[in-house]
């Protein structure tokens, strides 16, 4: 019998301490959406399209991330001044609607290609978090470095889409290529 309480109590401290790492995992995942949210929407104020900031209005298109749209629906219904921000949730299928940044998520690698094509014909900035995708057509890539959200920049791939990054975004990447 004493045995048995003692596993009882072994395996009721076990979930416990699962728990309390689990919950923080998971508030840190947000909070990483969250940022990327932020990010995104500040992409907007440091690149040109055909030598111009977008102004009026901006165009977010969402691949493979709800949780990202949502937090940018956060930020675009905040906006009381400014700058008109439009989120829309695309499928891979969806690549005929205008968008001034496109995000992909994770598990879209077979349709990088199809995708970094369209960026490059509409003038889209291509911003991804999948490893690999800065290689790949992107713009900017998304990484976690020590425990912090950073991004790289891909000069040549905004160019090729054509679109100019600020130096001051360029300044803020942890890495250029």
């Amino acid at each position: 019998m004493l045995k048995q309480l003692h596993r009882v109590c072994i395996a009721v401290l076990l979930l416990i301490g699962t728990a309390s790492v689990i919950a923080p995992l998971q508030a840190q995942t947000l909070r990483i959406e969250e940022l990327k949210a932020s990010y995104i929407n500040g992409f907007i104020d440091f690149a040109l399209w055909d030598g111009k900031v977008n102004e009026s209005s901006a165009t977010i298109g969402i691949i493979g991330s709800s949780q990202l749209a949502y937090h940018l629906e956060e930020i675009a219904s905040r906006k009381l001044e400014g700058r008109k921000l439009e989120i829309i949730e695309l499928t891979t299928n969806d690549l005929d609607r205008r968008v001034d940044i496109l995000f992909v998520g994770q598990g879209y690698k077979s349709s990088w290609d199809a995708i970094a094509s369209y960026c490059r014909k509409k003038r889209v900035m291509l911003v991804g978090d999948e490893q690999g995708i800065i290689e790949n057509g992107a713009t900017i890539e998304f990484v976690v470095r020590k425990n912090r959200l950073r991004f790289i920049v891909n000069e040549k791939n905004a160019k090729n889409s054509g679109l100019e990054v600020s130096s001051k975004l360029l300044e803020l990447a942890i890495e250029r290529r």
